[in-house]
């Protein structure tokens, strides 16, 4: 409203103003309209701060609670891995010493729970993904336990620490204390043989699907065709003849 009144009583007096008065005019109004300018610039600016006051601590608020709650979630899940997995340690022994531990077997438990292990990776669909899983929750877990433990940080900042360590050899040098670093530099070790294991399966399985892909193991996806088992002298002659019936 102010702009415009000024630029109303400015256009007024340039028809009875000379021209240094004009030029003394245009300055004025170049002055208020900077002045207009100003005046909402500052106010976007307190809106811009006001709204970047406001957003962080909206964010910062979910991000509290999102986080425990995947945190809680995934030792959820992991406790219960432990459960299921001494259960299956405790069946495995009582077979072991109801059958295969007896005295004239002379078979340590060690060598029989080696047996099952690579029993249960060659014959089990999906042994590979879960033996991976359990792995890198394994080293999470208990490097999140040890970070705790040695810094004094909270569980879920612990647990997200390990994690980049795990994916992230180098994260380790940012750790701020001696503690940190040491752990760090422990779980980044064990973060390089679980990427080996994970190239290694990862390998195995590509080389296994091809090999029984190359065997004929897998089903052949076609349809209107011939198939002909054997190949014999007469062969050749069968093909020239289905050639001839089959061609355009």
């Amino acid at each position: 409203a102010k702009c415009r009144a000024e630029t109303s009583a400015c256009f007024s007096q340039i028809s009875d103003s000379s021209y240094d008065e004009m030029v003394l005019l245009q300055l004025n109004w170049v002055t208020v309209r900077q002045e207009v300018q100003g005046i909402e610039t500052n106010h976007t600016s307190h809106a811009v701060q006001a709204a970047q006051a406001v957003l962080p601590g909206r964010l910062l608020n979910k991000k509290h609670v999102i986080l425990p709650l995947l945190v809680f979630l995934f030792y959820s899940c992991f406790y219960g891995f432990l459960f299921c997995l001494l259960m299956y340690l405790l069946a495995v022994f009582t077979r072991y010493t109801a059958t295969v531990g007896k005295d004239k077997f002379h078979w340590h438990f060690e060598d029989y729970l080696l047996y099952r292990f690579a029993y249960f990776i060659v014959w089990t669909y999906g042994a590979k993904t879960m033996l991976l899983t359990c792995t890198g929750c394994i080293l999470l877990f208990f490097g999140s336990i040890f970070y705790c433990a040695s810094t004094g940080a909270s569980l879920p900042d612990a647990t997200y620490n390990v994690f980049n360590m795990l994916i992230d050899p180098s994260a380790a040098r940012d750790q701020p204390t001696r503690a940190g670093r040491g752990v760090g530099a422990m779980v980044s070790v064990t973060g390089l043989f679980f990427f080996a294991l994970l190239l290694t399966l990862t390998q195995d399985a590509f080389n296994s699907y091809f090999q029984w892909f190359q065997t004929g193991k897998s089903p052949v996806v076609e349809a209107n065709h011939t198939v002909i088992v054997g190949f014999t002298e007469n062969t050749t002659k069968i093909l020239e003849e289905l050639c001839l019936c089959y061609a355009p």
